[in-house]
């Protein structure tokens, strides 16, 4: 079974709840550029604060076994395979769970898939447009030369350039609502505070600075938020995380009194500062290869 078709068959249930709400919310504000930043709260709200909270209690509690695990230590020294043992014995006993600390973020990685193809098909899974008419329309537009060949043979995976072609040809929308093949309201206004969220950021100098600069330069600003929000988030929870600030108080009394051992190699603090720094990099990366709504969901 190709990648493809297996991750399209376990994400499906994903891609129609996501995009069912996303209509409700375009139904209700008609702003498509409202309806990502109201999903957004929803998602956050409901799915990852949970998570968060629940990690947040799980590094409180490694945080109360440091001292266990630090004893742990000295007794064995150099035996890493009784320390190992002993380590894990005292984290089940007091229900600790090394990997809680980073579920959120990895939880955020996991439904980027079904956001971002909900994005990206956003007639097929928010308008709700079939397969065959979806279809019938791009090679209709093919035929006219409005899209390439390609564009059209993907045009279920990708609407958005279906929807960049009917906004340049009036008579191409007629013919296509005349058929049947779609609505007047299925055609998506895309553009937010004069952004178009259909659109891809690029740091292409042609694109940046040619013809299409009005589309393109201003988009910059999505990469740019995106960055500096998510960085700013990982930061206000690390500052307000409890089991930070005890471990910054276990660090000072340390400096107190140098006998005094902190829990330098906690796996789970090294786990969640490198995704302190990884995060904002890889949403970086991902807004300019996404469209901008889809950035706009992590600003």
């Amino acid at each position: 079974m190709e990648f493809a078709t297996l991750t399209m068959s376990i994400f499906d249930p994903f891609y129609s709840a996501f995009g069912w709400i996303m209509r409700i919310l375009y139904d209700l504000v008609n702003n498509y550029g409202l309806v990502i930043i109201l999903f957004t709260i929803l998602i956050r709200g409901i799915i990852l604060l949970p998570l968060n909270i629940r990690s947040q209690r799980s590094m409180m509690k490694q945080q109360a076994v440091a001292p266990l695990i630090n004893d742990i230590k000295r007794r064995y020294g150099d035996d890493k395979q009784h320390v190992q043992e002993e380590t894990m014995k005292v984290y089940k006993e007091h229900g600790v769970k090394l990997t809680a600390g980073c579920l959120p973020m990895i939880l955020q990685l996991i439904i980027i898939i079904p956001i971002w193809r909900s994005i990206q098909a956003p007639l097929r899974y928010i308008m709700n447009v079939s397969a065959e008419n979806l279809q019938k329309v791009a090679d209709l537009l093919s035929g006219e030369g409005l899209l390439t060949a390609n564009q059209a043979k993907g045009i279920l995976a990708n609407n958005i350039p279906l929807l960049d072609a009917l906004g340049k040809s009036a008579q191409s929308v007629a013919e296509v609502v005349n058929k049947g093949w779609l609505k007047m309201t299925d055609l998506l206004d895309m553009s937010f505070l004069g952004l178009n969220l259909g659109a891809t950021p690029t740091i292409s100098p042609a694109k940046l600075f040619g013809e299409e600069m009005g589309i393109y330069l201003p988009l910059m600003l999505i990469p740019l938020l995106a960055l500096v929000t998510t960085f700013l988030q990982t930061k206000v929870t690390e500052w307000t995380s409890p089991a930070q600030k005890r471990l910054k108080e276990q660090k000072a009394l340390a400096k107190k009194n140098p006998a005094r051992q902190t829990p330098d190699n906690d796996p789970s603090a090294a786990m969640t500062s490198s995704m302190k720094y990884f995060m904002p990099l890889m949403i970086v990366f991902f807004t300019f290869s996404m469209p901008a709504a889809m950035g706009l969901y992590w600003v």
